[in-house]
């Protein structure tokens, strides 16, 4: 399992400089499996799944490598963040997600 950290933040594992997206927007996991798992980290613009010609907002949700996103204002895919990440250097993070313990979503930053 892998998981990459998605904001406009330097020690970002996927640093996006877009004045639309939170220091610690997302959090992007790959599982053993292979599927993918991307989670909005309290982001004050949100996250959206793109479906046909809708944008549907997203907490938490399983995606595919070729799923529309949108993080912000930007408009992605998990292929384009995956090519940011290997671009970035892998640093330890000094803050971690802060999850809801009943429901698992995430309420912020710490």
């Amino acid at each position: 399992m892998k998981t990459y950290w998605i904001g406009r933040r330097k020690e970002m594992d996927i640093r996006i400089n877009h004045p639309s997206m939170s220091g610690m927007h997302a959090e992007l996991v790959e599982g053993n499996d292979g599927r993918f798992h991307i989670t909005d980290c309290a982001s004050t613009n949100g996250l959206y799944l793109i479906q046909g010609n809708s944008e549907k907002p997203i907490k938490q949700s399983y995606i595919d490598i070729d799923d529309g996103l949108i993080l912000g204002e930007v408009e992605t895919t998990v292929r384009k963040l995956l090519a940011l990440a290997g671009k970035v250097r892998q640093d330890n993070l000094q803050s971690r997600v802060v999850r809801n313990r009943e429901t698992g979503e995430v309420e912020g930053a710490r």
